[in-house]
């Protein structure tokens, strides 16, 4: 199944008034747009996102994470870095094909583009992935690979505060009418989400799963903060110069006149 469509998921409440449970994304008013949900069954995979994904190139599939990563990459000048918690089980890492442990989420015919993956839980230890930009973002485009419905797995979370989880994304794309009749069931479904509204422009987000599955996905290119122009400070100062110069004269003006 792949269903084009788009939800707004603002403050833990979609467009057609769904509330979800309670999250710490719902509090800070992370905006969730779903642009498709697929079956990872499906033959054809997941289609082609609407933006550029991450290049990190193609490998031959394996149990094991790609070594060496293609991470750092730089693009448009700004460079993505990452470091993995490889301690869980899977290892987090970057991994192709699908696997002990971890599925594609191009779907289960790709066996060789490559995607990044938390591994699961592995006594104490959760998995995780910290990617990290060199320039402000203001957004983040990505595949989600398997959505599993469990608010205290596959968190996004910057700063050591969750931001988005796994039943957010599920509930956004039931919101959206995305989902078959009988919802999309945890664990099955490839999701191509675009998420904004984020508390403050970030340079580091870190990917958890803190269960048994895998979270697997791969973001898109850099959505790069829009600087301030250095003149334009400048700029205003000055237009702030002219109208006072211009109100103070207007003054001395009025009061010879009243003088007079």
């Amino acid at each position: 199944m792949t269903q084009l469509a788009k939800a707004k998921w603002l403050g833990g409440i979609a467009a057609v008034g769904l509330i979800a449970a309670t999250t710490s994304a719902s509090a800070l008013s992370v905006t969730i747009d779903i642009i498709s949900v697929t079956a990872y069954s499906n033959p054809s995979g997941t289609p082609a996102p609407p933006f550029t994904l991450l290049p990190l190139g193609t490998s031959s599939p394996g149990n094991g994470p790609v070594s060496p990563s293609t991470l750092p990459v730089t693009v448009g000048g700004t460079t993505v870095s990452a470091t993995f918690n490889t301690g869980s089980n899977p290892a987090s890492g970057e991994y192709a094909g699908n696997g002990s442990g971890f599925d594609s989420p191009f779907g289960m015919n790709d066996g060789s583009t490559n995607f990044l993956v938390a591994g699961g839980l592995n006594n104490t230890t959760e998995g995780q992935v910290t990617l990290t930009w060199s320039v402000p973002q203001t957004g983040l485009d990505l595949i989600w690979g398997t959505v599993d419905n469990d608010p205290q797995n596959f968190v996004v979370s910057s700063g050591g505060t969750t931001l988005v989880t796994g039943s957010d994304i599920l509930a956004a794309a039931a919101a959206a009418g995305d989902c078959p009749s009988f919802g999309c069931n945890s664990g099955q479904y490839d999701i191509v989400v675009e998420l904004t509204n984020f508390p403050s422009n970030f340079t580091s987000l870190t990917f958890t799963d803190d269960s048994s599955p895998s979270f697997e996905f791969i973001p898109g290119d850099p959505i790069n903060a829009t600087p301030v122009p250095a003149a334009l400070p400048l700029f205003a100062g000055g237009l702030g110069l002219i109208g006072f110069l211009g109100a103070r004269k207007w003054r001395r003006a009025a009061e010879k006149m009243v003088a007079f």
